[in-house]
């Protein structure tokens, strides 16, 4: 990318010569349009004014046209500004390092407060929104595709269901068992000191039944698997490979994002128990030689302290958290941006907004659970 410096802004009074960037270039017309444009810059001295007016949207031949005009007037020395185009042109353009500090300076006022709250208020709303039309499309496309004939392929929801299931199983069990093994070490010094050492067992099961299993394995699985599905979308969508298979009336919420909607929704809630037996046992390993406390009793104690409106509390919390998981990373690889690097941008903010939105969920669940 060519490093093009401030010039210095004209004078007030002076006459400029008015260069209109045109909308329509492509292959056949840049480089004409290039030397036409290049031609009037070496002509006389007053100062250049480039017109974005015309342009709605901004294409790679508009920054290469651009760009070559930017260079050519300063290798002359002339001096030039650049004014129109609308916020959608010049958010592109500053990808494309075209600063916002070409445009008019009159015209370059910082917003105030008010504004700029306004905008990122509008902005919000927008994407609510689209987010609402979105989870509205899957909630009334999975019973079409479920309970019809020709509805989701078998084969694509068992290689998910492998992918972010079974996959999943070698991490979700470390993981829980030490866990459990980290709790029950924490708690089993203070509860020898008031005898009450068979304790640790309602302790662990409590705590990973209700709490600590569903919200690890959700934390888990954003980071893990809302990535993965974020990551994939996006590329799909930057290689055009979704809009390949609309092309072929193949429809990607039936071939894509359904099936990746139900096999997390179905894989989270048996992660979960699985994290609940890991962590027991590990507590029950902590119990066995540190307190003197059989297995045996560990786990009677343990299953007498669960209740079944725990374990359902549980597994409640874990299918909704694994809906906001693949809810967030299909929407944020929907709507990525161009270039690759958008894709880590978008990943990066699948994982970050699905874990608030799990910890948000979480204590809206704890309040409507416990008190």
């Amino acid at each position: 990318m060519l490093g093009i410096q401030q010039p210095p802004t004209p004078d007030a009074g002076m006459s400029e010569h008015r260069l209109t960037i045109p909308q329509d270039l492509d292959t056949e017309n840049l480089e004409r349009t290039v030397a036409g444009l290049s031609a009037q810059i070496g002509t006389d001295e007053e100062p250049l004014l480039f017109d974005l007016g015309e342009l709605q949207e901004v294409t790679p031949f508009t920054v290469t046209a651009l760009l070559a005009l930017l260079e050519r007037t300063r290798s002359l020395g002339r001096s030039y500004r650049i004014e129109g185009g609308n916020a959608l042109v010049w958010n592109k353009l500053h990808g494309y390092n075209i600063e916002r500090t070409y445009l008019d300076p009159r015209k370059r006022q910082r917003p105030s407060f008010l504004e700029h709250f306004g905008e990122r208020s509008f902005a919000a709303f927008e994407r609510g929104l689209y987010f609402c039309a979105f989870q509205v499309e899957v909630l009334t496309g999975l019973p079409r595709y479920l309970f019809r004939p020709m509805g989701l392929k078998g084969s694509v929801l068992i290689s998910q269901l492998k992918q972010i299931g079974s996959d999943s199983l070698p991490i979700v069990a470390l993981l829980s068992f030490l866990v459990g093994l980290t709790l029950a070490l924490q708690s089993a010094n203070q509860l020898r000191q008031f005898g009450a050492n068979v304790f640790i067992a309602d302790l662990i099961a409590i705590g990973l039944t209700r709490e600590m299993a569903p919200l690890m394995i959700g934390i888990l699985l954003s980071g893990r698997t809302g990535a993965a599905i974020t990551s994939e979308i996006a590329t799909m969508v930057i290689t055009e490979e979704m809009d390949a298979l609309r092309g072929m009336a193949i429809e990607p919420l039936r071939f894509v994002i359904l099936p990746k909607f139900l096999a997390l929704v179905i894989s989270q809630p048996l992660l979960t128990m699985l994290a609940n037996l890991m962590g027991v046992l590990g507590g029950g390993l902590v119990g066995l030689f540190w307190l003197d406390l059989p297995l045996q009793t560990f786990f009677q104690r343990a299953l007498a302290a669960v209740t079944l409106g725990d374990l359902m509390s549980g597994l409640m919390k874990a299918t909704v958290f694994a809906w906001i998981i693949v809810s967030i990373g299909v929407y944020k690889g929907l709507n990525v941006g161009k270039g690759s690097e958008a894709v880590g941008v978008a990943t990066t903010s699948s994982v970050v907004s699905s874990l608030f939105a799990i910890i948000i969920t979480d204590c809206i669940f704890s309040f409507f659970f416990y008190f």
